[in-house]
Parts: structure tokens; C-alpha cells; sequence
């Protein structure tokens, strides 16, 4: 059975300034939100319990879009599995998608859909705490991505 997941964020500089730093290198700044690059731990705090899973983030496509009297986005498809025994973890397909707000703001945002393995069994699992574990993780990704652009960001815009 597939779960829809959204989870958003701001980085408080304009939207081309964002763009420029996450097109430079998705996979890299994807890695920086995860801790280890493309072979990453995605992780989340339960109580407390730090729970993490070592997934491989794929990037599928990278997009701009930028239609008359639209706003302009950048939009990012990906895929996560866990690099282990895959066949018991969810994957997960979704878009990474970041567009301005204001002259200042730009939201990132990701939304994603993920796949419950092992049927009826992973369908139990995923009502009890799956879903929970699921969307705290892909909102722990995107609050580190967002964390990570206004540091950096706001440093580089400092020093210049």
C-alpha cells in the first residue's frame, strides 16, 4: 500500500540564490541533510529513542520551471531505499521542490509518496508506527536541508 508524505520549510534568502546553491550539487547537500553522502542515514528522534535507517537517495531528474504568470520553481524528483534489506523497508519516490514566497523567502518542500513492503504485515506495521517514523524522518530531512542553506547562505551573503 503507498502513503502520501509533504513536509515544508523556509530559507529566509531570494529564491535565485537558493536555486543556484541546491542545483550546484543536489546530491551532495541531499547528503549534508542525511550525514553521509549518497549512502546515508536517515534518522529521527522517538521519545527517547534515535532511530535510523542507511538509505540511498537517488537523484532522477532535475527541473526548472518557469511558465508565464507562474511563479518559478526548481523541482527535483527523487527515490530512497534503505541501502539494506530493502525488501523490508519502505521506498519512497517524491519531488524536492523549492519556490519563492516573497523577495526573500523561498520555500523547500518535499512530497513524496512511499510503499509499504511485506503486505498486509507492512500495512499493520505502517497504521501502528511506520507512518509516524515516515513523515518525522522526511520532515527531519527537510528542516536539515533547510537548516544547512541558511547557514550557509547567510555566511556567504556576510562575507561578500
Amino acid at each position: 500500500m503507498s502513503h502520501d508524505l509533504h513536509c515544508y520549510d523556509y530559507v529566509n534568502q531570494p529564491y535565485e540564490i537558493v536555486r543556484r546553491a541546491v542545483v550546484a550539487d543536489p546530491q551532495a547537500l541531499f547528503g549534508l541533510a542525511t550525514t553521509a553522502g549518497v549512502h546515508s542515514r536517515l534518522h529521527v528522534r522517538l521519545g527517547a529513542v534515535d532511530v535510523a535507517a542507511k538509505i540511498e537517495i537517488e537523484i532522477v531528474a532535475v527541473e526548472e520551471k518557469r511558465e508565464a504568470l507562474e511563479r518559478p520553481a526548481t523541482v527535483i524528483s527523487i527515490q530512497w531505499q534503505s541501502r539494506r534489506r530493502s525488501s523490508l523497508f519502505p521506498t519512497m519516490t517524491g519531488t524536492f521542490m523549492l519556490y519563492p514566497l516573497s523577495p526573500t523567502e523561498t520555500q523547500v518542500e518535499l512530497s513524496g509518496r512511499y510503499e509499504t513492503p511485506l503486505g498486509a504485515l507492512g500495512d499493520a506495521i505502517d497504521a501502528v508506527a511506520l507512518h509516524g517514523f515516515a513523515q518525522e524522518s522526511v520532515g527531519a530531512f527537510v528542516r536539515e536541508v533547510a537548516t544547512h542553506l541558511r547557514r550557509t547562505l547567510s555566511v556567504e551573503q556576510a562575507s561578500a
